[in-house]
């Protein structure tokens, strides 16, 4: 009985350790023609179908991250996002983002704070899309 016991000690806390270290992980896919047309466009309404994309793409990100966000709120070692985008050649684009435990602190300081956090990664997750295709 107390070898099982330490047996299952040591199995939690080497889990609580792992875990520290290890960011939750989003994957998020798209199946699109869009992002692959934003090199090659020109014309002021294929740049701004892609802006809306890209910005349909960051409230769904930030969507996602607080419905998870909001199951566990202690939360501590933050968030990877991937984003997966692919078209209709299976060629895939993989936009990797990170939330990290700065924000996560400030979504609970306060309410003003909690708003101020995530209009900044809708932000900074646009920005980054954009910049990354």
């Amino acid at each position: 009985m107390r070898l099982l016991f330490i047996i299952l000690f040591f199995l939690l806390i080497s889990n609580q350790i792992i875990s520290q270290n290890n960011p939750k992980k989003i994957v998020l896919e798209y199946y699109s023609e869009l992002p692959y047309k934003y090199i090659s466009s020109s014309d002021e309404f294929t740049q701004l179908e892609i802006s809306l994309f890209v910005r349909e793409i960051s409230i769904n990100l930030l969507n996602k991250f607080l419905e998870d966000f909001s199951k566990n709120i202690e939360e501590e070692n933050g968030y990877l996002v991937i984003i997966n985008l692919i078209n209709s050649n299976q060629i895939n684009i993989q936009i990797p983002f990170a939330i990290n435990q700065d924000k996560l602190k400030s979504l609970r300081e306060s309410k003003e704070s909690f708003e101020e956090t995530c209009n900044i990664i809708l932000n900074e997750s646009y920005e980054w899309i954009l910049r990354y295709i």
